[in-house]
């Protein structure tokens, strides 16, 4: 009789240990952990990058567009090139007006002449001729009239010839770093040009990466006999 009841009693275990799989089917997923099955969601909502954000990043500044998808070893070094350029055209500007109000003091001194009003044509005339008379009488010549100056506040008269050339060189010196900051401008465009493309090429390589991709999780999940059990959930895009 002891002999039954313990066979008895082994068969209701067995039953009991069997009766997960015998009754209900479940997926991979059923019991799983909240805190996994987000983890696996998320997985493929966070993975891709927009190509158009890291391209719109990379205009507005070189760089970022690397930086958002993940690539900044490269974009850094656009970055550093973007500061380095705006401080070189800043520099540039900076030293071609300072040369200009040197060389327009140097005028004022050695011919009287008042700049308020005035503009750049101006500065470039007080180089090419000696005098106020001298400019309109070869404007007169070329029958420019339109272009003499008639306004006592145009006077001028340098007192030595080599005076004048001295004016005219620092005006050109200034007329041509202020050139060579524009130029400037053009290669800030190209490197965000530049950015632009590796930014938008790094994120549509990383998407295509991430959807031929195998993708691991684990956790725990309740067992239905009690306690938790180790669960591993294999996940692939094509």
């Amino acid at each position: 009789m002891n002999r039954l009841t313990s066979i008895a009693a082994l068969l209701v275990a067995c039953s009991l240990l069997l009766r997960p799989a015998l009754g209900q089917q479940h997926t991979a997923r059923d019991g799983v952990s909240p805190g996994l099955l987000s983890a696996l969601n998320a997985e493929g909502e966070t993975s891709q990058k927009s190509v158009l954000i890291a391209v719109a990043m990379s205009l507005a500044l070189p760089g970022m567009g690397e930086l958002y998808v993940g690539k900044f070893e490269s974009g850094k070094y656009h970055l550093l090139a973007e500061g380095g350029i705006w401080v070189g055209y800043l520099g540039m500007r900076s030293y071609s007006n300072w040369i200009r109000n040197d060389a327009r003091a140097f005028a004022t001194e050695h011919a009287g002449v008042q700049f308020s009003g005035k503009d750049t044509q101006f500065d470039v005339n007080i180089g090419d001729f000696n005098s106020l008379r001298e400019y309109n009488e070869a404007m007169l010549k070329n029958r420019n009239i339109r272009l003499l100056y008639e306004s006592a506040s145009h006077q001028w008269e340098w007192d030595t010839e080599s005076n004048r050339l001295r004016f005219r060189d620092l005006r050109i010196r200034s007329d041509r770093t202020n050139e060579s900051a524009g130029f400037l401008i053009g290669a800030a465009v190209l490197n965000r040009i530049v950015s632009a493309f590796s930014a938008g090429r790094a994120a549509a390589r990383g998407n295509d990466e991430v959807s031929h991709s195998w993708i691991l999780h684990s956790g725990l999940a309740p067992h239905q006999l009690g306690g938790q059990s180790i669960v591993v959930l294999f996940s692939a895009a094509f």
